[in-house]
This record gives C-alpha cells, structure tokens and sequence, in this order.
C-alpha cells in the first residue's frame, strides 16, 4: 500500500491534505503544476501563450506587457530574440493545449479536494482483488473530458 503525502498543509494548497493522496499522487501531481507556472508572475498561467521563436510559454498578459519594453525571451539563460518588440502577433500564439492541461489539473484539484480520506484503501481492481492500485471509479459523478484533437484543429483553424 502507498503512504499517504507528507506535505504540510499550506494556506494556498489546503487540499494537499496527507489523507487525500498517497505520495506518487502528489509528486505526479505537483511535476504537472510546476510547468504550468509563468516565469513571469510566478503563478498559475492564465490565458497561456508560447514565444514561437523559442516555445516558452507564459500568461498572455504577461508575455505582452513583458515584451512592450523587452526583445528577448525572459527565460533566463534563453536569450532568443522576440520577433517584435511590443510581441506582435507573430511572435506569440495562444496556447490552447496547455490551457486544457490548466483546467484539467484545476479539475483534478477539485475532485481530490473534495475525495474521502483515504479514498484509495480498500478500492477493489477490474479483477476484484483489493488493493491501492485499484482504479477507483465514481458513477455518481460526471467526468469532464478534454478533446485535444479538437483544441488543437481549433488552434489551426485561429491561424
């Protein structure tokens, strides 16, 4: 059996709870919030928009005000030239991609912060067997499904 996460609880994070998510859960978890963060203001990207010449990505607002008095990529270390002072439309694309993986951690944090204690012990597999491998299944809830074939045809069709 997994062990549940020993991360603190925080103010920001209070559904980090240890009884939510055994440790691999919340260390795949936190790999995926991580890239999500914009190097800008250092917090979740909104509105998510990628440098074409170099593929970072950031908030849109902030790459724009960024790049009205900048030529280059902030990303430390990068130093790749921006198209376009002033980050024309050329220079940076919305990213639709990312920003489905955004609302999808978003939901991902919803459904754990409202999961049971311990919700994984005792789950029973395809199989019947319990275990905490067990996938677990929740038929009173309704699953969001992200189409990422369909953003990114969306994403062509903004081009």
């Amino acid at each position: 059996m997994s062990s549940p996460i020993s991360i603190p609880t925080t103010s920001a994070s209070p559904w980090l709870h240890p009884s939510k998510m055994t440790n691999k859960q919340a260390e795949s978890l936190e790999a995926m919030r991580s890239c999500l963060i914009c190097q800008l203001c250092d917090r979740r990207m909104t509105e998510p928009a990628t440098l074409l010449a170099c593929a970072h990505s950031f908030c849109h607002n902030c790459i724009l005000d960024f790049t009205e008095n900048s030529w280059i990529c902030p990303v430390k270390g990068c130093g790749t030239p921006v198209t376009m002072k002033g980050g024309s439309r050329e220079s940076i694309k919305k990213n639709h991609l990312i920003s489905a993986v955004v609302s999808s951690v978003q939901n991902i944090e919803q459904i754990i912060a409202t999961a049971p204690a311990n919700w994984w012990i005792g789950q029973k597999d395809n199989d019947g067997q319990e275990g905490s491998n067990a996938a677990v299944q929740f038929d009173d809830q309704e699953e969001e499904v992200v189409d990422f074939q369909m953003m990114m045809d969306q994403e062509e069709e903004d081009d």
